[in-house]
């Protein structure tokens, strides 16, 4: 039997067959779309929270923050609103029958707050027959938006869930879900695009913790530096000193004295230790003050800071302010009225489209003079209160009393 000659295949072959064989070539494949769109998504929802907790807590911690808020909610639905519908009596009876069984005067502005701290206000829309007799507000870090990356339902009948999990890629499987119509979704500081709106002062935090760290480094520094101190000399050694004390120890413990007492036997040490001369500079606290105000369009000399600001900068200030709050009566009819009063009218079989309706606001039709002065006079009256506390916190400043002395 004749043998087959094996051909001996060239040595560079050889190699390139073993580099073929230990590094196969594998085909390049681009990221599955989903899995970019699920991390995405989940990245969305960790900044949402992580913001919204901050604002949250600068909310509930901070008088500042709250009045602000509530200043501009108020300050917007203040008088109410009149909705007119010009061509259908029948759909004028439907509005304001909603409008009053839902009390939209009195829950308007807790809506606006609450989409202020939150960025997003979510509302569940209770029916009864055709009528919508209730809305509750869910909670905005648990309910969610199930829509694409064009902000559209690609199921309008499973458009919102809600779950308690904190961090999920998808809803979990013990989520109660919402159609469309079901839920009422406004959004504060919405940018086109996006999922969910913003808080108030999501811009701001950063320097709400500088401010806050200011402020508390203030407190500590007058605590410790505000009061005057003596310097008691004793002759003799330790005995004498501790004898003195026994002897002297009710005018030692009247904080009204001095806030701290030191002892020695020596001639040479001062009798009176002054305090810190530079306590009023509170330049840089003022400045992360100012900068974290900026996130609303509310002067923060209403709240009461109007100590160093004269009355033609505030009416400036107000102007512009009255300038914004047509845009936040806007998103109210826009982002809450609308949606509600068209599906109260689809429930009855009113065709919203071929409806002509407006909102007008009771502000607007109040004088540019008397809101000015209104605002002006509220501002005036804050500040002086202000000033006054502000003039008896330094009188008992300057008598040695702190803190730690009066506790």
């Amino acid at each position: 039997m004749a043998q087959r000659k094996v051909k001996a295949l060239p040595l560079k072959q050889i190699i390139q067959a073993i580099r073929n064989w230990l590094y196969p070539t594998i085909p390049v494949r681009d990221v599955p779309y989903r899995l970019n769109r699920l991390s995405k998504r989940l990245e969305v929802e960790q900044t949402r929270r992580s913001i919204a907790q901050k604002c949250r807590e600068m909310f509930d911690t901070d008088p500042r923050c709250e009045g602000l808020i509530d200043k501009l909610a108020a300050d917007a639905v203040r008088g109410g609103f009149t909705l007119t519908v010009e061509n259908s009596p029948l759909a004028q009876k439907i509005a304001d029958e909603l409008i009053k069984r839902l009390k939209l005067f009195l829950r308007l502005d807790d809506w606006l707050r609450m989409a202020q701290r939150d960025g997003d206000l979510f509302l569940e829309l209770s029916l009864d027959g055709r009528d919508i007799v209730g809305s509750t507000r869910k909670p905005s870090l648990e309910t969610h938006r199930h829509s694409d990356d064009a902000d559209q339902f690609e199921d309008p009948e499973r458009a919102y869930w809600q779950a308690e999990e904190l961090w999920h890629m998808a809803p979990p499987a013990n989520s109660v879900w919402f159609a469309d119509w079901q839920i009422i979704h406004a959004r504060w500081n919405y940018n086109e695009g996006s999922r969910y709106g913003r808080p108030q002062f999501a811009g701001a935090t950063g320097a709400w913790q500088k401010l806050i760290k200011g402020e508390e480094n203030v407190t500590i520094r007058r605590m410790v530096r505000s009061g005057m101190r003596l310097y008691h000399y004793v002759t003799g050694g330790f005995p004498n000193i501790a004898k003195y004390r026994e002897e002297n120890q009710y005018a030692l413990d009247n904080p009204a004295e001095a806030a701290i007492d030191f002892f020695g036997n020596t001639p040479e040490g001062p009798k009176v230790l002054e305090g810190d001369a530079h306590l009023a500079e509170i330049d840089d606290v003022k400045h992360h003050l100012y900068t974290w105000a900026t996130a609303t369009p509310v002067p923060l000399h209403s709240l009461g800071y109007g100590d160093d600001l004269n009355r033609d900068v505030l009416e400036d200030q107000y102007k512009q302010y009255e300038l914004a709050i047509p845009g936040v009566t806007q998103w109210l009819e826009t982002e809450i009225i609308k949606p509600l009063v068209e599906i109260q009218w689809l429930l009855h079989g009113v065709f919203p489209a071929s409806l002509e309706w407006s909102v007008t606001w009771a502000r607007d039709e109040m004088g540019e003079a008397e809101l000015e002065q209104q605002q002006v006079e509220a501002s005036r009256l804050k500040a002086e209160a202000v000033s006054k506390a502000a003039e008896a916190g330094q009188k008992l400043i300057s008598l040695g009393w702190t803190q730690a002395a009066v506790a």
